[in-house]
């Protein structure tokens, strides 16, 4: 949809949409860590096997977040007042006030829905979420090509947004009830101390959260502010694709959050400690493989996908594609350390990243403009995700480090050994259409998953990836295996 959108709306109009969506990106602030927290608490009470305990959960946390969306609306109506601060130019002002109105409208409303979507999760009902997601994603996005291409901006976007996210989450409510009809919401069984309970475990996560925002959204404040909202559209190319490559890896790896929440409620260490080596191994291979097609395909793709004039957004690719490769293959330390209650030092460490992230933002992008901005992103991420957080986890589960590090290692190597030949055939051979670029990235990854599967993978890995593939297909993969071949 970008380069439709850039086309169509012009680079200053998409950086202002950009820079509307960052802004309302900071709502999430307004939960004060209690979205994480309300999940936790709903997704331990089902699985106490006490409907009873799981009313208060999610009538406490509907209160909750109702309370929150006022304050959102609250908020928007403040940015409304004070626009001139963002846009400076009387029309973009307006344009500017009239968006944020209805997204931030759209948020408010959505916050005290968002409960139900823990009855799912605690329940593993993902089919039902990414079918809902998929179903919404897709009538948005017919939506807005019919709208913006007869000639409408980026306040039919919004609009659009409203009705389509918004349906998604009655949809889920509407799931969500019939999966449990014994839990519902109701102000008796509201509960002032499940309130004091989510406070206590919300503060750390809402300090994270904070971080979470400097370090992956404030980039396009600092491109905006310091070097221009033209710039804003190139940095927002790159850091789209990343955006993408973090999604893919939280939809297929953050399924295990609530398993790790049930094996701490239930004193299960040898299964955590099982689990995360495995997710580790797993999401580690995934995040090297989803890498590597960056590095050598990214270029190409920018160019087929965006056109001529955006080369300088494959740098800025390079340099973020680095770091969300460590950054999402030790993601399983972030469930882990939140599973277990031990989210103060991954607070800690998100924090001092965070203020060096900004700092070195701040400070790079007046001499190498948007790659001085990408590189902030990268040196303190790489002290943290590299060092930091796989120690402390793995002395939180009694775990040697070299049974951390040997994964990581392993799935480097791999990287290495598939990307220098990819990277020859792209330079020798290169794309200039989808259906080329497709071909080489099916034959990259077919390479790198048989190399993977018969040499590098564990033998409980393999299991669980057979586990998580339609029986039919089990077949076919087992012969291709270490274990199984």
């Amino acid at each position: 949809m970008m380069p439709f959108l850039v086309h169509t709306l012009g680079d200053e109009q998409y950086g202002m949409w950009v820079l509307v969506g960052a802004v309302v990106s900071f709502y999430s602030l307004m939960d004060f860590g209690m979205a994480g927290a309300m999940q936790r608490f709903l997704v331990r009470s089902v699985h106490s096997d006490n409907p009873e305990d799981s009313r208060i959960a999610l009538s406490t946390s509907m209160v909750l977040s109702t309370g929150i969306g006022a304050v959102t609306f609250l908020i928007t109506i403040g940015i409304i007042v004070f626009s001139q601060y963002f846009i400076s130019e009387n029309t973009d002002s307006l344009l500017f006030r009239i968006t944020i109105a209805l997204v931030g409208f759209k948020a408010s409303v959505q916050l005290p829905l968002f409960s139900y979507y823990g009855i799912l999760v605690a329940n593993y009902r993902y089919d039902i979420i990414s079918a809902i997601q998929f179903l919404a994603m897709l009538a948005r996005t017919i939506l807005v090509i019919v709208f913006v291409s007869t000639g409408h901006g980026i306040i039919s976007i919004a609009c659009i947004a409203i009705v389509t996210d918004i349906s998604g989450s009655l949809f889920i409510i509407r799931y969500a009830k019939r999966l449990m009809p014994e839990i519902r919401a109701s102000l008796s069984y509201f509960r002032l101390t499940r309130l004091k309970e989510y406070f206590h475990f919300g503060k750390w996560n809402y300090i994270i959260q904070i971080t979470h925002k400097i370090r992956f959204s404030i980039d396009d404040f600092v491109v905006g502010t310091i070097i221009g909202l033209s710039a804003v559209t190139h940095y927002t190319i790159a850091s789209s694709l990343i955006n993408y490559f973090s999604s893919f890896m939280e939809s297929a790896f953050g399924v295990f959050q609530p398993i790790f929440h049930k094996y701490h409620k239930l004193d299960q260490w040898d299964n955590l400690r099982e689990l995360f080596l495995i997710t580790t191994e797993i999401s580690g291979f995934a995040s090297i493989l989803i890498g590597c097609l960056l590095f050598s395909l990214g270029e190409p793709f920018i160019n087929v996908w965006m056109g001529k004039g955006y080369t300088d957004s494959f740098m800025v690719l390079l340099i973020l594609c680095t770091a969300n490769i460590f950054y999402k293959s030790i993601s399983p330390c972030e469930k882990i350390l939140f599973a277990i209650d031990r989210q103060k030092f991954y607070a800690k460490t998100s924090t001092a990243e965070a203020i060096t992230n900004l700092s070195l933002s701040l400070i790079l992008s007046h001499y190498i403009g948007i790659y001085g901005v990408a590189l902030g992103t990268l040196i303190p991420s790489l002290i943290s995700n590299l060092v930091l957080l796989p120690m402390y986890t793995c002395r939180q589960l009694k775990l040697p480090y070299q049974d951390f590090y040997s994964i990581l290692f392993k799935a480097i190597t791999l990287g290495a050994i598939t990307f220098i030949p990819m990277h020859y055939l792209t330079n020798l051979y290169t794309p200039d259409n989808l259906l080329i670029l497709a071909l080489y990235g099916a034959l990259f990854s077919a390479i790198y998953i048989l190399v993977c599967l018969k040499f590098f993978i564990s033998d409980d890995s393999t299991i669980l990836i057979l586990d998580s593939v339609p029986a039919k297909l089990t077949t076919y993969i087992k012969p291709l295996t270490r274990k199984y071949s």
